[in-house]
């Protein structure tokens, strides 16, 4: 398998410096032991749909670059996006996360006054977006009915309309409401890895792609002002742009309230009183 994944990595990107315009070729459909069908090529369509201008990782390669890409190129993307996947071994240029420091307000010579956004291998975000799809359908059944945020054809209208019952009830009725509203600061930076892995065994998701998802959060550097940092492991956080972070926090959240209403005698007691869980986040 480790020899299979570097010679289609090489003759991919040997193909992509080539671009052979106009010459048909065959994508290789990979199934995995159970005849699930892993990857196919609409898979990676959706990379030369993204908007130009998107700033490269570290191995340089830009927007422009997939757009141009022909058949030959996505049946290689496809098929390496494959191998990857079974063998949950991701090239090297797509792990590293290149972190840039935005100022958001304050003192700037607080570093919490900062906002760091991840620089990820544009290759690599194809294949991340890869794995939220296999992944979110493993996981979504166990999703609760009120998380709304990060979930397609939801948002904060659905939960606006919940509101807007529960007052109008309790207001027919003459009913006191109290509502406690939870800003998670920095809630992406703070879960420990270590801990989603087990929850994402826990639910369900395959050996390979969990091995896959450690490979892409294993390492990170830091740009400021075009200096680079030395490289680093990441035990905690997830990456701000990585197509991956909304489903993988919202898994480790359903956990985490699943865990804490489980828990008696801790947390907040409001005895004979209705309550409404709203998630927006």
């Amino acid at each position: 398998m480790e020899n299979d994944f570097r010679t289609a990595s090489r003759r991919f990107w040997t193909t992509i410096r080539r671009l052979r315009r106009g010459k048909q070729c065959t994508v290789n459909t990979v199934f995995s032991g159970d005849r699930v069908l892993l990857t196919l090529t609409g898979d990676v369509l959706g990379s030369q749909k993204a908007p130009r201008g998107k700033a490269p990782g570290v191995d340089e390669v830009r927007q422009e670059f997939l757009k141009a890409m022909d058949v030959v190129g996505l049946s290689w993307l496809t098929r390496l996006c494959n191998i990857t996947r079974t063998s949950g071994a991701v090239p090297l240029d797509w792990q590293p996360g290149v972190v840039v420091p935005l100022f958001k307000k304050g003192d700037r010579r607080m570093c919490s006054n900062y906002r760091g956004i991840t620089l990820l291998s544009l290759p690599g975000k194809v294949f991340s977006g890869v794995l939220e799809r296999r992944v979110r359908k493993i996981v979504e059944p166990w999703i609760q009915e009120e998380q709304c945020g990060f979930r397609p054809g939801r948002g904060s209208v659905d939960q606006l309309y919940t509101l807007s019952a529960v007052l109008e009830g309790a207001w027919e009725f003459a009913q006191p409401v109290y509502m406690c509203f939870v800003d998670l600061e920095k809630a992406f930076d703070r879960v420990p890895l270590g801990v989603l892995w087990g929850v994402l065994r826990e639910y369900g998701v395959p050996d390979p792609l969990i091995r896959a998802i450690q490979s892409l959060y294993s390492r990170s550097l830091v740009r400021i002002s075009g200096s680079k940092s030395d490289l680093f492991p990441v035990g905690v956080g997830f990456r701000q742009g990585c197509p991956l972070s909304p489903v993988l926090f919202i898994t480790f959240r359903t956990e985490f309230v699943g865990t804490a209403r489980a828990l008696r005698g801790c947390g907040l007691v409001a005895s004979g009183l209705g309550r409404c869980f709203l998630r927006t986040i």
